[in-house]
């Protein structure tokens, strides 16, 4: 997280079948609203089938609770 308003992130996930590797991002528009991007790309043999996954996000929060600081983001 960059100043509270950018989110950055990567996965990876391990399944019997399937493995891929993940990016996310994040960015904070106004108190109210969220935008993002995410792309996950297998790395299993289904690769040869699909270029991967992509997803465009929209975040709306209706009802705005006050924030606590997470011990997670230093």
């Amino acid at each position: 997280m960059f100043h509270e308003k950018l989110w950055l992130g990567a996965s990876y996930r391990i399944n019997n079948y399937t493995s891929a590797f993940g990016a996310i991002a994040d960015f904070q528009i106004s108190k109210e609203i969220r935008i993002g991007y995410t792309y996950e790309y297998p790395l299993s043999d289904i690769n040869q089938y699909t270029g991967g996954t992509h997803e465009v996000l929209l975040m709306f929060e209706v009802f705005k609770v006050k924030r606590i600081k997470s011990p997670r983001y230093f």
